[in-house]
């Protein structure tokens, strides 16, 4: 089981801050049930706000010990995480230049998930990647995964998923 990110984008350093919305208690609830099943729990994420040097990587480390905590107190986890601090466009104030590339992990491109495979002997086929936006489904279809989108503007996707979620909770706060 793979996913794509798992709360809505806001603020980096608003998320030390973070309460839960309805939408967050959803993925709780979801990875919850896929802990209990037969599957792997694994967030597949970019995170260009290194690349742009807008958070550091011990800020980002920092964010994904409070999801990690929010995730325990709802009795669900993370199997693993995988992100990509590279983002290809130049340009912006604080830029880690090094990270500027045009990388082969940074989503709809499958490195990431290749990476998981290869740690966890995943049979891609057999997975799912599940998540809120046209690069989510794209990584999937890339991948070869079944794809699950959620959110509200499914109309508004170029890439096709195999199953649509739509939740009133999704965007809500």
């Amino acid at each position: 089981m793979l996913f794509g990110d798992l709360i809505e984008d806001i603020d980096f350093h608003r998320f030390l801050n973070f309460h839960e919305t309805k939408s967050f208690l959803i993925t709780l609830l979801a990875i919850h049930l896929i802990n209990k099943s037969r599957y792997l729990a694994i967030c597949i994420t970019n995170q260009p706000v290194i690349a742009r040097g807008e958070v550091t990587f011990v800020e980002l480390d920092d964010i994904h010990h409070k999801m990690e905590t929010l995730l325990g107190q709802k009795e669900a986890y993370l199997d693993d995480l995988f992100f990509c601090p590279h983002h290809p466009d130049k340009g912006y104030a604080g830029e880690v230049k090094e990270l500027k590339i045009d990388c082969d992990c940074r989503k709809p491109k499958i490195g990431m998930l290749i990476k998981a495979q290869d740690k966890y002997n995943i049979n891609i086929k057999e997975s799912w990647f599940i998540g809120d936006s046209n690069n989510d489904v794209q990584t999937g279809i890339n991948s070869g995964c079944q794809t699950v989108y959620i959110g509200t503007n499914p109309s508004g996707l170029f890439a096709k998923p195999n199953y649509i979620y739509m939740s009133k909770f999704i965007g809500s706060r």
